[in-house]
């Protein structure tokens, strides 16, 4: 048996956030129009970093209360913390400009 390991891992699920796009747009597209709809709702500046880490946290909590395994909750948490990273230095650079 072949053991996976974390570099597949992530070429697994950036191939992953790749053809959601195709499905669902652009992630930070995505990211950035949830933050918006969510600042809106809650009266509160939210950034699409921060969506992602929210998206993480709903992952987790998917983990802890749903009481069956499920590795899908696993790639949806490590695609989202990817994207979080890649919104937060997106908007640094932003910013620099």
């Amino acid at each position: 048996m072949k053991r996976m390991n974390p570099s597949t891992k992530l070429e697994k699920i950036s191939g992953i956030i790749k053809s959601r796009g195709v499905t669902h747009g652009g992630w930070q597209e995505n990211m950035d129009n949830t933050a918006a709809l969510w600042s809106h709702f809650l009266g509160i500046q939210i950034s699409s970093w921060q969506v992602c880490v929210m998206l993480c946290l709903l992952k987790v909590s998917r983990m802890t209360c749903g009481g069956k395994f499920n590795i899908d909750d696993f790639d949806d948490h490590v695609g989202y913390a990817a994207m979080a990273a890649a919104c937060a230095e997106n908007e640094k650079k932003e910013k620099e400009v």
